[in-house]
């Protein structure tokens, strides 16, 4: 029987982690079965992604002279053998500035938005992957950490590039997965329901996070904290099945890997 299913998973990989060690856990993750891996933090550590198994092609923004790297720290890799290239590029959201004190220092680096159009080999569906990495220390137990304004903007700004490019191509009735660390703890937005953070920009754009559709697992993505994202366009054309945190990679994040079932098109 033909397999209609895709395997999506995404990961943080800690940028001040040694490249062989991430290219151990990128090889890991291949192992267990994802199709299409999402890692953010990536800057610097171009060699990780290089060596791919055979029919792996990982697609990285590419950088001129002058220009800032963190569009590089969000590469998106993907097996052939089951899903074909279309496109892929990046969009630019928010150049290097300085913020309030947070995690990761006083500094945000460039913000970009990776994505890639794939088909489906099995099923013919076309797919566009996103992938990002907000700024972080934006949200306490679901609320806005509100004395840290420019931090809020900047992830402000991302939701908005975001929500344009989904709304563009679920206008187009496209499939789309959203994948990265949001860095916003799905156990509280959930309830809170802030409409600055992912839960209510994803509930506008007719989006759903793997954590509502299949429920909030026992383990947190990195601590207890569900801030790794993966989620889909709802359409009958794409079905969640099943989500796992998986242990035993060297990062501060667990990574998290979804499987969708898709119909034929």
């Amino acid at each position: 029987m033909p397999d209609t299913t895709l395997s999506v998973a995404t990961l943080n990989v800690h940028h001040r982690r040694p490249t062989i060690d991430i290219r151990a856990d990128v090889h890991r993750l291949i192992a267990r079965g994802a199709d299409v891996i999402c890692l953010q933090e990536m800057t610097g550590h171009n060699d990780a992604i290089s060596g791919l198994p055979a029919g792996w092609v990982a697609y990285m923004a590419p950088l001129t002279i002058g220009e800032p790297g963190g569009r590089q720290s969000t590469p998106i890799l993907y097996n052939t053998a089951v899903v074909s290239p279309v496109g892929a590029g990046f969009r630019h959201v928010s150049e290097p500035q300085p913020v309030e004190m947070g995690a990761g220092g006083r500094d945000v680096t460039e913000k970009t938005i990776t994505w890639i159009r794939v088909v489906h080999r099995t099923t013919n569906q076309a797919i566009v992957v996103l992938n990002l990495h907000a700024v972080s220390s934006v949200e306490a137990g679901g609320r806005p950490e509100l004395e840290r304004p420019r931090r809020l903007a900047l992830f402000a700004d991302m939701m908005a590039v975001m929500s344009a490019m989904i709304g563009r191509r679920v206008r187009h009735g496209q499939l789309v997965l959203v994948c990265g660390d949001l860095n916003v703890n799905y156990t509280f937005d959930s309830q809170v329901r802030d409409p600055r953070f992912p839960y209510a920009v994803f509930r506008q754009l007719r989006v759903r996070s793997s954590y509502r559709t299949l429920g909030i697992p026992d383990v947190g993505t990195k601590d207890n904290r569900l801030i790794d994202y993966v989620g889909h366009t709802v359409s009958s054309r794409i079905v969640p099945t099943s989500q796992s945190i998986l242990s035993g990679y060297g990062s501060d994040h667990r990574p998290l890997i979804v499987t969708y079932t898709l119909t034929v098109a």
